[in-house]
């Protein structure tokens, strides 16, 4: 299409593509071919080197500013520059006026478009990513390099003020880099490009605003706002336990001893254990180290043992029922603890015996050992112990030597069941009296068997109980294939080097007990592949993959399984319950000759076919099920 400038011949749209546009004008030759120039992407490309590519291609089509007298380039670049820009310009950049009025030109929307994403590189700001810029571990010289001429092209070392200046310009960037001043180097950065003069008198000014400040507030510092903790601690009690000693204390008080709490850092006036009640006496004003009484002169060594450290934490959890929850009164039980009659509250849910701080005191204070066990009560929260110590126990004529913990608080004393067990207590006869009701039949567990009986089970069965794989001789286990069964052949996958070794013997102790059959080729074609899976005793198991093989294509048993309702209910009324547990349950079962061709694996050491009935067949559990009913 031929345009003349000043001509009223129809022009195409902006937002038509112009693929190829033959211009003249009144000042210019035709020029033919004009491509179309490629679109701005803001992510990928940079706006400098976006611009002055387009301004080459307008030059070399025979555009330039002087023979553009009816805004032509405006047109292409609006056509060219992408819809991301195009709306950048038209709904944020030129709000009063549309770029696409006659009054824009190309230069205009140029200069804006530099603005927009030149406004964030701040000549001082370029100045300090520059001289922090260090080469990163990995990156190369010449990534280093690139990466500094990028940072260098925004400084403005050639164009700025202080261009001719070298000396100036070191020593200005200098304040903006190495001051310790935040605020100094905030006024520097805003500053833009500023001259030596002008940044040390920005420099000054704002050090002097900060002296001012402070010299206005009562204490010569600045006033914050702050944010007060409340906490339960006392008032004479600081942060972290601790108190540094008074400054202002002459050196005959710092070397006294504290009467609150014995130690020679601070006076008592400033001691954090002033209000504090005595463990030993009772008394409010100091703590068991530092009591004078009586007591605790003769019993200096056993009163410390009441002040132990916090136990360490184990995994096993000891669980401790120390409050009593029931409506009814407790049951208790009297016993002579050390020479000392005691009375303890019955806990049949405690593992273990805890008494208190008085039982303590009663008993004599015998001398604590520190406790390696974590008590905690039905709730989960740990109780501390102070310690624990073995005593003699005289019940029913009989004296043991039993453990007993003593913990913090005021509850009460617990016979736990390793005391209940080792005295023989008689909780029927506690609960009930010496008369039974009728009703109510005795708490009891009978002993079905003694330890002979039992052996002379073990020699009577002694084949049943020995070590080994069993074998079931009741039934063998077969497998049904479909009609349309294809046989599927597998490749071994691979073994991690580290468990080639381990793999390959376990493969013989497999073959060795009679599970496994090493085999050169599968006349029915099958072969699954195996997993190895790592036991956490460090040995490991060989399962074969069968459900890419045999389980989409035999017929599943369908024998019930009983539920959990049903066992119980078959159960009913026994009186004598035996637990045995089969090993390998299911590998004790035979296969039948036809269905071993169908459980072959593939191993990184050959084929292999199983003579039993292995784990991971869709049919074993009701195929077991049925020979166990």
């Amino acid at each position: 299409m031929m345009t003349t400038a000043g001509s009223d011949a129809p022009r195409q749209s902006i937002g038509s593509e112009v693929p190829q546009q033959t211009i003249t004008t009144s000042d210019m030759a035709p020029v033919a071919n004009i491509h179309p120039f490629e679109a701005f992407n803001p992510d990928v490309d940079k706006w400098a080197s976006y611009r002055d590519r387009l301004l080459c291609h307008f030059n070399a089509y025979g555009y330039s500013y002087h023979n553009d007298t009816n805004n032509r380039r405006k047109t292409l670049f609006l056509s060219w520059v992408g819809k991301e820009t195009f709306d950048l310009l038209t709904q944020s950049l030129f709000l009063t006026e549309s770029p696409l009025s006659q009054k824009v030109t190309l230069e205009d929307l140029l200069l804006a478009l530099n603005g927009h994403y030149d406004a964030t590189k701040s000549i001082m700001k370029a100045t300090y990513d520059f001289w922090n810029c260090k080469q990163k571990p990995g990156q190369s010289f010449l990534e280093w390099d690139t990466e500094l001429r990028e940072l260098a092209r925004h400084c403005a070392f050639t164009s700025g003020q202080l261009k001719d200046k070298p000396l100036d310009r070191a020593i200005r960037d200098m304040y903006m880099i190495n001051t310790c001043n935040p605020k100094i180097r905030q006024r520097l950065i805003d500053a833009e490009d500023p001259d030596l003069r002008t940044a040390r008198q920005a420099a000054l000014n704002t050090e002097k605003k900060e002296l001012d400040l402070q010299s206005m507030t009562p204490n010569g510092s600045t006033q914050l706002s702050s944010i007060n903790k409340l906490t339960t601690r006392q008032q004479n009690r600081p942060q972290g336990g601790k108190r540094s000693p008074n400054p202002n204390s002459s050196p005959q008080q710092k070397s006294k001893t504290c009467d609150s709490c014995g130690k020679s850092s601070h006076t008592r006036e400033d001691c954090w254990h002033r209000n504090d009640t005595c463990n030993l006496c009772h008394r409010t004003g100091h703590i068991a180290a530092a009591c004078r009484s009586s007591s605790k002169v003769e019993d200096k060594n056993k009163g410390q043992q009441w002040k132990q450290k916090q136990p360490k934490k184990l995994s096993a959890k000891l669980v401790i029922n120390s409050t009593s929850t029931s409506s009814s009164s407790p049951k208790t039980c009297s016993m002579t603890v050390n020479g000392q009659h005691l009375r303890f509250e019955l806990d049949t849910g405690a593992d273990v015996t805890i008494g208190t701080f008085q039982d303590w005191l009663t008993l004599g204070k015998p001398c604590l050992t520190l406790s390696h066990d974590q008590l905690t009560d039905y709730n989960g929260q740990a109780i501390h112990v102070r310690g624990m110590c073995t005593v003699d126990v005289n019940y029913s004529g009989q004296t043991y030597a039993l453990p007993l913990y003593f913990v913090q608080g005021n509850g009460s004393s617990l016979c736990g069941k390793n005391w209940i067990d080792t005295l023989k207590i008689d909780l029927n006869e506690t609960y009930y009296g010496s008369s039974l009701p009728v009703h109510v039949k005795p708490l009891q567990v009978n002993r079905v068997y003694s330890e002979s009986k039992l052996a002379a089970v073990l020699d009577k069965y002694t084949a049943t109980f020995s070590p080994g794989l069993g074998c079931c001789n009741k039934a063998q286990a077969k497998l049904h294939l479909r009609p349309d069964a294809r046989p599927r052949f597998f490749k071994p996958r691979p073994v991690p080097f580290a468990q080639l070794q381990p793999t390959k013997e376990e493969l013989q102790r497999n073959v060795d007990m009679g599970v496994l059959e090493k085999i050169d080729f599968n006349k029915r074609g099958y072969a699954a592949p195996i997993i190895v899976v790592a036991k956490p005793n460090g040995k490991i198991c060989i399962c074969g993959d069968f459900k890419v093989t045999v389980n989409q294509q035999i017929h599943v048993d369908e024998h019930a399984i009983p539920t959990i309702d049903k066992i119980f209910t078959k159960m009913n009324g026994g009186e004598k319950f035996s637990n045995l547990d089969l090993a390998d349950a299911y590998l004790q079962v035979e296969l039948e000759e036809d269905s071993k061709d169908l459980l072959a694996i593939n191993t990184p050491f050959g084929l292999y076919q199983y003579n039993r009935m292995p784990f991971g067949i869709s049919s074993a559990p009701a195929i077991f099920q049925r020979i166990m009913d």
